[in-house]
């Protein structure tokens, strides 16, 4: 891959991967060496959103004669998004932030320029605009974008979704000499929603890598004490569950820190919209997440000090 992805570890493959360094630290290079009566291999991976390329893997059978089966996944800059069987009614629509494009493009272009953008995206357009509603399947933010010759708008809960739209359409009509007009609406509310929706993820997965990193300290207390009853409920909870709770993080190793970028893209974007510049401030919010709760947080993202001016 020509991008950072997380691979995922899944229960029922028995390959033995190694994964080389990439010159430059970007992309993923991984190798699965499949056992003898393997016929199948599962693999799972996690993108972050904003970065886009291509996935290429590489299949060599154990037949005769030597052959190699190739094929390229694209990596759209929105690839956690998939396209909703029908557009939602406007009642049933939350709060959300806008951003609208106009210019001197066709139809054709912005249908295009929303297919690099997303997936599930047809091919070709039929009628003379399109509309669509795609649901982030990691937080489960709505992203709505409707567009024709010469405009196109989008609806999101997410104002980072809206930021890495921004940057591909800006780009897209930048590389064939369009001129466009951007405006946007950003709405604080729909910010506080979003933290206050990952703050369960966020707790949940604290909760789990300080039990990960208790459990051999537990263990050996319980061997040195030959009795681990003394222990405070939860303590023993983590003993018994043990197995589980490794399990639970093998699966998923880099979940804490892909949400911890979640919420620091929010950030950023939340004041990159309105023009000012917070990339100082970042070691701040790192020193929050680390002392998490939603209370600090929302503190932090409200705080005037924290926006420096550009």
């Amino acid at each position: 891959s020509d991008v950072p992805v997380e691979l995922i570890e899944s229960d029922s493959n028995v390959a033995i991967a190694s994964h080389t360094p990439v010159e430059g630290g970007y992309g993923v290079l991984a190798t699965y060496r499949c056992q003898e009566v393997t016929n199948r291999l599962e693999l799972r991976i996690r993108t972050s959103e904003g970065r886009y390329g291509n996935l290429q893997v590489y299949v060599w059978p154990r037949i005769q004669p030597k052959t190699c089966c190739a094929t390229t996944f694209a990596i759209k800059p929105l690839a956690l998004h998939t396209r909703l069987g029908e557009l939602l009614p406007a009642h049933q629509l939350p709060l959300m932030s806008s951003l609208k494009i106009s210019g001197a493009f066709s139809l054709a272009e912005a249908h295009s320029w929303v297919g690099s953008c997303l997936p599930e995206v047809p091919v070709r357009l039929q009628g003379d605009e399109g509309h669509y509603m795609f649901r982030n399947t990691f937080l489960g933010t709505l992203l709505a974008c409707s567009y024709k010759k010469g405009e196109a708008n989008f609806m999101s809960e997410s104002i980072t979704s809206l930021a890495i739209v921004k940057e591909v359409l800006t780009k897209e009509a930048t590389t064939k000499k369009i001129k466009i007009q951007i405006n946007t609406e950003v709405k604080d509310e729909t910010i506080t929603e979003l933290l206050k929706r990952i703050d369960p993820m966020l707790t949940y997965q604290l909760s789990l890598n300080n039990k990960v990193k208790l459990i051999d300290a537990l263990k050996e207390v319980r061997m040195q004490e030959n009795d681990a009853s003394f222990l405070a409920p939860e303590y023993l909870e983590i003993l018994d569950n043990e197995e589980q709770i490794k399990r639970e993080f093998k699966e998923q190793p880099g979940r804490l820190q892909f949400l911890h970028g979640i919420v620091t893209d929010l950030f950023v974007d939340k004041h990159k919209f309105k023009g000012k510049n917070v990339a100082s401030d970042a070691s701040q919010l790192h020193r929050v997440m680390n002392d998490y709760s939603l209370e600090k947080l929302l503190h932090f993202f409200n705080a005037p000090g924290n926006q420096s001016e550009r």
